[in-house]
């Protein structure tokens, strides 16, 4: 046999066992009698492990994968366990029980359905939405306080949201990691701490670490209400920045939002949409500088000047536009910037004739007056 047939055979035997080969029927019940026939499919080099250290024995020859000393190695079956166990804790509809609380990673906040737990209460004023890992919402209307026992000692647990449609109790790790504890777990219990000292202990079961946490009852429970009010149309139309309300409908309805219909008009949208009337027009032609100056006070400002001065008045020539700027610490200034004003005029040949203003109590005073009728 030729060394070209030598290279078909080793070829299509390697397509066979790493399964490469789509068209089989080429390969079985023939020997390589044509050896100047080319094959067109691609053979996948198989991958050299002798040169690979094993991180994990620190062996040549395979991965930590491969390495039978790794007692770490992810299994399918596991991930699908934990999917399963993290469906359980959140969404599905399982028996609640009001005893248990889980250790939850990713919660943000202590969360419980049971009214009777608060020691104190404090309402939302809106309800709060949470997303869950499914991106199904769920609403929380309010956080209290709930007294509980640890088996070391008795504490309270703080701002734990009440969540109606939650399924289990969750007890947030990150809540507690942000007041100065520590969380630790392996593979068949949980603990947290503080400066040192355990707070509590939790045990894994069917994938959850349940914390031994009893709770403690208060005779007078706090007052917990969800608001069941429905908003109106009208209501949902302003929130969403005055939109069409039939479009405003149509969100509503998709989302699943409950709300009463009304006829209620927006006093906001038809004042909004309402046309001015314009401006009447000047019949005067000004011909030259001085026979119109416009005037207007602008202040007070939010930070003082490096001098105190917290307004300025502005005089605008309507001919040639020029402007003149004067800073003010008071608007009782106004009168003596005028003065000012005026004298400057005349001292390049203009006079003044008419003065334009808003009629603002800095210009309509005896003084002001006083001053125009020199002009």
């Amino acid at each position: 046999m030729s060394k070209r047939q030598d290279v078909t055979s080793s070829s299509s035997s390697a397509l066979v066992d790493k399964g490469y080969l789509r068209q089989t029927h080429a390969f079985e019940g023939k020997k390589s009698s044509t050896g100047n026939k080319k094959y067109s499919e691609k053979t996948k080099p198989r991958k050299d492990y002798s040169k690979i250290r094993c991180f994990v024995c620190n062996e040549f020859g395979h991965t930590k994968y491969k390495c039978p000393k790794n007692d770490k190695k992810p299994s399918s079956s596991s991930h699908q366990q934990n999917d399963a166990l993290f469906g359980e804790a959140l969404f599905a509809g399982d028996e609640y029980d009001t005893d248990v609380w889980i250790a939850d990673t990713g919660a943000s906040h202590h969360m419980t359905k049971s009214k009777d737990f608060f020691v104190s209460y404090t309402a939302f004023q809106e309800p709060r939405p949470i997303t869950l890992g499914n991106n199904k919402p769920m609403l929380a209307y309010g956080k209290g306080d709930i007294h509980v026992e640890t088996g070391w000692k008795k504490c309270y647990l703080k701002d734990v949201w009440y969540t109606p449609d939650v399924v289990k109790n969750l007890f947030s790790v990150p809540t507690a990691a942000d007041k100065g504890m520590e969380y630790w777990m392996d593979h068949s219990s949980c603990r947290i701490s503080k400066n040192g000292e355990t707070i509590v202990v939790g045990k894994r079961h069917r994938g959850l670490y349940r914390l031994q946490i009893q709770m403690i009852l208060p005779t007078l429970p706090a007052e917990v209400y969800v608001a069941s009010t429905v908003d109106s149309l009208q209501v949902w139309h302003e929130r969403l920045g005055h939109q069409n309300k039939q479009y405003v409908e149509k969100y509503l309805k998709k989302h699943g939002i409950t709300y009463t219909k009304d006829n209620e008009l927006c006093e906001a949208c038809i004042l909004g949409k309402q046309h001015r009337l314009s401006f009447g027009t000047r019949m005067t032609v000004i011909g030259k500088p001085g026979e119109l100056i416009h005037a207007d006070v602008c202040g007070p400002m939010q930070e003082d000047s490096f001098r105190g001065y917290r307004y300025f008045v502005n005089f605008k020539d309507e001919f040639s536009k020029y402007r003149d700027v004067y800073f003010l610490k008071k608007k009782s200034e106004v009168a003596e910037k005028l003065k000012q004003f005026l004298a400057k005029a005349q001292t390049v040949g203009h006079t003044v004739k008419e003065l334009l203003t808003d009629g603002g109590g800095e210009f309509n005073n005896k003084e002001v007056r006083q001053i125009t009728q020199e002009m």
